[in-house]
């Protein structure tokens, strides 16, 4: 192999081609300085395009968004409003006041953020923290109700309070 600056001549019966190392490495080596790299944080992956195509319906949300991929979709607005009843559902049960709920998410925002394989630059500081704010608490009192007699209970005590 005969390698003369940056190109080389006659390798493997005749092919002849030019290379530029120097401009090469340093095209590559920007596309390396502007990668975000995956965060240990990492584990929300966007469904594959092929497989997304195989079925878009079974992957697109239908009646409620979780997350940021699908959030302020028109056709998802509606249940907005479930995810504040469940919130204040949970503000009630956990009795922590919601400025200390959004300040825990605010401190946790880029790791949080980090945590999609996707970049989340669609949503603002202020949106991304409400966006978790909402759905966190309609995920814990969803599985709460679905599976914590105690809580059970008490929703039932206060419907009953509340309804005579």
């Amino acid at each position: 192999m005969n390698v003369a600056g940056t190109s080389r001549d006659q390798m493997d019966g005749g092919d002849h081609w030019s290379l530029d190392v120097d401009k090469l490495a340093e095209s590559v080596e920007g596309k390396l300085r502007i990668l975000r790299p995956f965060s240990n944080n990492c584990s929300i992956y966007s469904v594959p395009k092929r497989l997304r195509e195989l079925n878009e319906k079974a992957y697109t949300p239908q009646v409620i968004s979780i997350g940021p991929i699908h959030y302020g979709k028109e056709e998802l607005k509606e249940m907005e409003e479930h995810k504040r009843l469940y919130l204040r559902g949970f503000l009630e049960l956990s009795e922590v006041n919601v400025k200390d709920f959004i300040a825990a998410i605010a401190e946790r925002e880029t790791r949080l953020r980090n945590c999609y394989a996707e970049t989340i630059d669609n949503l603002s500081e202020e949106e991304f923290v409400e966006m978790v704010l909402l759905d966190c608490s309609l995920l814990i009192m969803y599985f709460l109700k679905a599976f914590s007699p105690v809580i059970q209970n008490k929703i039932l005590t206060a419907y009953s309070i509340n309804h005579g």
